[in-house]
């Protein structure tokens, strides 16, 4: 099975942020002046393989609850995208984003030591197909991309809902907050 818990929308839009990125300004360094940012990307993406979307928020859940912690209902949701109903990709786009991610899932099934997966001359020839697809399209791409500021507010008042009804006596959302440790204070930068 080749299944993400994400979209290759996702990932296509991940990749044009990394490479319109200016440079410096990521803490790690993963921006276009990285010369294989791209297939860093998709590496990242391909740590996530043969988990459904489902899996992996059962997984993060389950995580926060074994901490010690309790995740709160509803879950905050935020949107990523414009829409549901995204466009189809060009498929130029699309074949080159499962190109790369089967080039990534074969170097892995032959055992070679993922981290020279960047270096093989076959994956340079792909980081600079991906970021010729990628520049080509970046205004397709970028046309998915949910407003962050439309975003930033919906998760604010997501999560001022959510401390509101964490106050009250018999709060459904995360027990009556007897004996349990609680949220008093929030800061959303």
């Amino acid at each position: 099975c080749h299944c993400y818990p994400f979209s290759l929308h996702y990932l296509a839009l991940c990749l044009a942020r990394v490479l319109t990125r200016i440079p410096g300004t990521h803490a790690g360094g993963l921006d276009n002046k990285l010369p294989n940012a791209a297939m860093i990307v998709i590496n990242f993406f391909g740590f996530y393989q043969h988990i459904t979307a489902e899996d992996f928020f059962d997984t993060i859940k389950s995580r926060v609850e074994q901490s010690g912690g309790r995740c709160c209902s509803p879950v905050v949701e935020v949107d990523f995208f414009t829409s549901t109903d995204l466009l189809d990709l060009p498929s130029e786009v699309s074949e080159a984003l499962v190109d790369a991610l089967r080039l990534r899932h074969g170097y892995q099934s032959e055992k070679k030591d993922v981290t020279r997966f960047t270096s093989s001359p076959t994956v340079q020839e792909m980081e600079l197909r991906l970021r010729e697809i990628i520049g080509k399209y970046k205004r397709f791409i970028f046309a998915l991309e949910a407003d962050e500021g439309k975003s930033r507010k919906e998760f604010i008042d997501q999560i001022v809902d959510i401390v509101k009804v964490t106050n009250d006596e018999d709060s459904p959302v995360l027990g009556n907050g007897k004996n349990e440790k609680s949220i008093k204070i929030v800061s959303v930068d």
